[in-house]
């Protein structure tokens, strides 16, 4: 079983939160293009196909810091 690493981890639970890329990148200090990428991995990781199947894959204790392991 494969997890999310640290960043990845960040990037979906801000994403699920509904930030936008722009303000992810902003407050990361990346590229737009670079958090499409990691939500990419993410969304290939975790078998999911939209911010709503990512948000239901998360739950909400992963929203607020929880654990973000792939459950395959």
């Amino acid at each position: 079983m494969s997890g999310l690493g640290h960043r990845e981890s960040q990037i979906a639970r801000d994403y699920a939160s509904g930030e936008s890329y722009q303000q992810i990148a902003d407050r990361l200090c990346l590229a737009p293009s670079t958090v499409r990428t990691h939500l990419a991995a993410i969304y290939r990781k975790l078998g999911v196909s939209s911010k709503l199947d990512l948000r239901d894959r998360l739950g909400a204790g992963a929203l607020h810091g929880g654990s973000l392991r792939d459950r395959n």
